[in-house]
């Protein structure tokens, strides 16, 4: 058996997360607790002039019975944390330690700073039916090293985590929202929103009292299709909200399900100072500068004008996902200097998507369809490969 001990100045989040994992996989409670048996550390180690915060090392000396986590900081104790979770062997009734592993990790250099996943409310709220059920995957994703939680596809059905009310009208859950983000900053994870302009606009009152009781923002996607749209003004208007209360937001947009060119007018937008028209009007379509058919166009193509000139100042970098209508190294060659570039691969959907189960019998695919569990391990390693 095994004692986990944590230092004094070791907060208690990272011990919690092991003795919850292990017991709950293993189903043996007083796992953790036997001060006879090997001694397991939490420590913090003072940050040499390279490590980053999330950095860590683990030792197992069975010959001393000692295992010692390590951390630059609590970010890179419970990272390390997740990677000894990844090396036990847990089978009900049974824990089994490494007789001697190493491993040390300077997560200034892996090789993708951001490794996000993204939950979708489309079926449930925040995806799980409890609160209790969200910080179980969380960690999970945390074991195998994702740092960022994106939340998408909310706002447009009745939530089911905790509004009972089944007669009440689609939209936006503040309290659910800031829980959300209250979760997520507690297990120290990045906590980013796919928002799209529809949300922030029903009501936008809604989505203020949200961004202002949340605890943590990092990053914002507004989709331009695939359930989003690219309407510049709405966007700046929205990240103005936003950097009131969280002025360290990355903003991103994507361009999906847009032809050929549209796309190039998406590209001028993002570095052109000068725009005649946004890529995608308002109700009543708009002209060119050159023929304003009211004192309306002829204003809002001014608007426009001023707001495009912001678009470089907020915009952090665009979203590569699916319904993108070129490759991914053709938009790589097309970005301009400056943005960064996110990978948003679809690989949770089964069929009918970026990237479908392939050679799949027909018979699964009618009887199960494209949201379904779906362990794709060596289809998406080749993919990673190429």
């Amino acid at each position: 058996m095994l004692c986990v001990a944590a230092a004094a100045a070791v907060s208690t989040a990272a011990r919690d997360q092991l003795l919850a994992s292990v017991r709950h996989r293993s189903g043996v409670e007083s796992w953790g607790a036997d001060t006879s048996g090997t001694v397991l550390t939490l420590q913090l180690s003072p940050a040499s002039a390279t490590a980053t915060s999330g950095s860590f090392s683990i030792q197992v000396d069975s010959g001393a019975n000692v295992v010692v986590i390590a951390g630059v900081d609590d970010l890179g104790l419970r990272a390390g944390v997740g990677r000894l979770l990844r090396e036990l062997r847990i089978s009900p009734g049974r824990v089994a330690l490494p007789r001697t592993f190493s491993y040390s990790e300077d997560s200034s250099k892996a090789l993708w700073q951001l490794r996000g996943h993204q939950y979708t409310a489309a079926h449930h709220g925040s995806m799980f039916r409890s609160w209790e059920g969200f910080d179980n995957y969380t960690t999970d994703q945390m074991v195998f090293g994702t740092n960022q939680i994106e939340l998408a596809h909310f706002g447009a059905r009745p939530s089911n985590l905790n509004n009972k009310n089944p007669n009440r009208k689609p939209g936006i859950v503040v309290s659910e929202l800031v829980q959300y983000s209250e979760r997520l900053n507690a297990a120290h994870m990045n906590v980013s929103f796919w928002w799209s302009l529809d949300i922030f606009q029903q009501p936008r009152n809604d989505t203020e009292a949200a961004w202002k009781g949340m605890p943590r923002i990092d990053s914002m996607f507004f989709p331009g299709g695939d359930g989003g749209a690219l309407v510049w003004p709405d966007i700046t208007a929205a990240v103005a909200v936003l950097h009131k209360y969280h002025p360290n937001a990355t903003i991103w947009v994507s361009a999906q399900e847009i032809d050929a060119s549209g796309l190039e007018t998406f590209f001028k937008t993002i570095t052109t100072p000068a725009v005649r028209h946004p890529l995608f009007p308002p109700a009543r379509p708009l002209l060119t500068s050159a023929h304003p058919s009211s004192a309306y166009d002829g204003t809002c193509i001014q608007l426009l004008r001023a707001l495009h000139l912001q678009v470089r100042s907020y915009l952090t970098g665009v979203v590569i996902g699916p319904h993108w209508s070129i490759p991914t190294t053709t938009i790589l060659q097309k970005m301009p200097e400056g943005f960064a570039v996110r990978q948003y691969p679809d690989i949770c959907h089964s069929r009918s998507a970026q990237y479908a189960i392939p050679d799949w019998h027909w018979a699964w695919q009618f009887t199960h369809g494209r949201q379904v569990r779906n362990g794709l391990r060596r289809c998406l390693v080749r993919t990673a490969a190429v």
